[in-house]
């Protein structure tokens, strides 16, 4: 992947990302410490971000930064929804391992082909 790829793929996650979360770019770039036109510049590709401003976006949007960097794949789904769960109270986390449980049951029934 080139590099003006690579700032497209990161600029469409950034921003599907801050979308889902519902904050403002202003807000983002505040919490971050970057002025908002540097942010709004990532989320139009015309700019790559440092490491430690990865770290915190990643914090911010409650993603991995693989997701950030790499979108939506089932093993990055599967981060994000580690991180979401990430230091709620065990009632929540319980009971969305039971939701998941009872989807996958009820997608999965007489599907053995989605299994292999």
């Amino acid at each position: 992947m080139d590099k003006e790829a690579l700032m497209e793929l990161i600029a469409n996650n950034l921003r599907e990302c801050r979308r889902n979360t519902g904050l403002s770019q202003e807000k983002i770039a505040a919490e971050v410490g970057i002025s908002t036109s540097h942010y709004a510049a990532l989320e139009n590709s015309r700019k790559l971000m440092s490491t430690p401003v990865l770290l915190q976006l990643s914090d911010i949007l409650k993603v991995s930064t693989d997701y950030i960097l790499k979108g939506r794949r089932a093993e990055y789904v599967i981060k994000n929804m580690g991180q979401l769960l990430e230091n709620q109270p065990a009632g929540i986390v319980e009971s969305v391992e039971r939701i998941v449980r009872l989807y996958i049951e009820e997608f999965t029934a007489g599907r053995k082909d989605l299994l292999s």
